[in-house]
């Protein structure tokens, strides 16, 4: 069985090994959460309490609801991402949050949560693990958009309106080892010039316009969840703690930037209109270079961590647990992304793939059915 809901028991010991560390990323969280007065910090699986979230509508009318029913109406489109390093194993700072935005799969999170990454993978509200590829990125904006593809039902969240100064502002995510993470504050500061992490991986900064501040603070694996208003509508996503490398944001414990929902909103209209969309092979994989390799006695390439059932890596054959030796005679330790490689390949016509399994080598063909 190697499908989601496979159970790592029925994986051999290497390969157990690799998918334990991999996927359920036991790693130790910030341990408390202590609140400023204007934030309240909730995290875990018990029910909130009855905290009433007030705010004032476009017309000027006042308006309010219960945190329970924003919770309740949000937490089924709160998302795990997951990012395969370069090198190594993942960490928790491998590991962000993001918001399903289209009932198709179209997944909103912030460019530093998928910074690096050779790999990508999305974890639902449901546990179901998917692997996941970049559909598209505004560097203005510092949005990233991912595309997913399950046969799970998806709820996506809508996006509300331009926010106000004063309005209550509520951080949603999904850190790793909890159920969903709640902070509430009101925003600070609109229409900011900031500088965040960029794409690239390097540890260098963008300047990005259209953002936000709040001081709802942002947890750990908290970046690229919904900032979202008392109607559960987003209106910025997570970004990370305001700091002096945020150039228009004031720096102070609890001073959060979110990216511009707006934008992020149009790139998803704008993707889900679209009449083509990349198809995905379905496979997530993780380099092993000569050290992980002989830690793990697997041979050098990119070990396979996820195969979706019915995708076309899977018809391929392809299985969780073998290595990929290489892509078309291509060497996949010489890859930037096995996955990446495939899709450029397959869309000229069937991709061969050289993989080692239980000690036996395989070549397998890999097809891409029609983009439309």
């Amino acid at each position: 069985m190697t499908g989601p809901g496979a159970d790592l028991s029925d994986f051999p010991a290497a390969r157990r090994l690799a998918a334990t560390v991999i996927l359920t990323l036991v790693v130790a969280l910030l341990a408390g959460g202590g609140s400023a007065d204007l934030v309240l910090r909730l995290q875990g699986s018990a029910p909130p309490p009855q905290v009433i979230v007030h705010t004032v509508t476009t017309s000027g009318q006042s308006a309010s609801t219960t945190l329970p029913a924003v919770i309740a109406a949000d937490q089924a489109s709160l998302v795990q991402v997951v990012r395969l390093p370069a090198r190594g194993l993942p960490t928790a700072a491998d590991v962000a949050s993001g918001f399903i935005a289209d009932a198709n799969g179209l997944v909103v999170t912030a460019a530093s949560a998928v910074a690096g990454a050779v790999g990508l993978m999305v974890v639902l509200p449901t546990g179901v693990r998917t692997p996941a590829t970049l559909a598209a990125a505004d560097p203005d904006t510092g949005i990233v958009v991912l595309q997913i593809a399950t046969s799970a039902s998806l709820t996506p969240l809508a996006f509300g309106p331009s926010p106000r100064v004063g309005e209550a502002a509520i951080a949603l995510s999904q850190p790793v080892g909890s159920g969903p993470a709640v902070d509430v504050g009101t925003v600070s500061a609109t229409g900011l010039v900031v500088r965040v992490p960029g794409p690239s991986g390097s540890g260098g900064l963008v300047a990005v316009g259209g953002a936000l501040r709040t001081d709802a603070p942002v947890p750990a694996g908290g970046i690229g969840g919904p900032l979202v208003d008392a109607n559960g509508q987003v209106i910025g996503v997570l970004a990370g703690p305001a700091s002096p490398s945020f150039q228009g944001a004031v720096p102070g414990a609890g001073s959060t930037v979110a990216l511009d929902a707006t934008a992020a909103q149009s790139v998803v209209s704008a993707l889900a209109s679209a009449t083509l969309v990349p198809t995905a092979p379905g496979v997530v994989s993780q380099p092993l270079d000569p050290a992980s390799a002989a830690a793990l006695g697997l041979p050098v390439g990119a070990l396979v961590v996820l195969v979706q059932v019915g995708s076309p890596a899977a018809v391929a054959g392809l299985r969780e647990g073998d290595v990929v030796l290489a892509v078309n005679g291509r060497a996949a330790s010489q890859l930037a992304s096995v996955s990446d490689a495939l899709i450029r390949q397959a869309v000229t016509g069937p991709a061969s793939i050289s993989v080692w399994r239980a000690g036996v080598v395989h070549h397998l063909s890999l097809v891409l059915p029609p983009t439309g």
